[in-house]
């Protein structure tokens, strides 16, 4: 369902989506881009056992966020997706075989997510659910069913990255490369001319 914002403290009549996004399936967990362009939800098949992932982008089909569908027969359920403030990253809770849910990352990228990763080091994202993003920070909560805690993560740049990175990146390495190879001629072009010189 999706309702209209009238003011800072009302909100209009909630309205269901219509297909292809609402169907005889259950669909839960909604998560729209910060540019409003995307809308990740979890979907689980009417008759089968997983909840994974889809993606509706704009007037296209929604189909499965991720092509990895995991191993055969194995149960894989992922749920309460959260974008990051700036559209680039998508944090989710993944959970297989009924296992612990998991913390996982995954990053877009002209117009495709990336396989996920583990959204925190040394398996702490473990046990954890319900991300959420406020500004730079990640709220998830963590502990047991009957006594949940509620906990932040505070990111900082390890390396500064940006869409266009990887372009930019492989347009200096085909630079390098090609001085590398004017360089090499000029020097076998000055040592050719001496072996001229010496032998005339």
């Amino acid at each position: 369902w999706s309702s209209n914002r009238l003011s800072e403290t009302r909100f209009g009549r909630p309205q269901p989506f219509e297909e292809p996004i609402n169907t005889v399936d259950d669909e839960v967990d909604p998560a729209e881009s910060p540019d409003g362009d995307a809308l990740v939800f979890a979907r689980r098949i009417a008759g089968g056992r997983d909840t994974i992932l889809w993606i509706a982008e704009g007037l296209l089909e929604p189909r499965p966020l991720f092509e990895d569908a995991g191993s055969p027969g194995e149960l894989r359920i992922e749920r309460d997706p959260a974008f990051s403030s700036d559209g680039v990253s998508l944090w989710f809770v993944r959970s297989v075989d009924r296992g612990d849910g998991e913390v996982l990352r995954s990053w877009r990228h002209r117009g495709a997510f990336t396989d996920p990763c583990p959204g925190f080091d040394d398996g702490a994202g473990r046990g954890l659910r319900a991300p959420v993003f406020d500004g730079g920070e990640l709220w998830v909560l963590g502990g047991d069913d009957e006594l949940p805690k509620l906990q932040r993560s505070t990111p900082y740049l390890v390396y500064p990255w940006w869409a266009a990175q990887r372009g930019l990146e492989l347009l200096l390495i085909a630079l390098l490369a090609g001085s590398l190879v004017l360089l090499g001629l000029l020097l076998l072009g000055a040592r050719w001319r001496k072996l001229d010189i010496v032998t005339w």
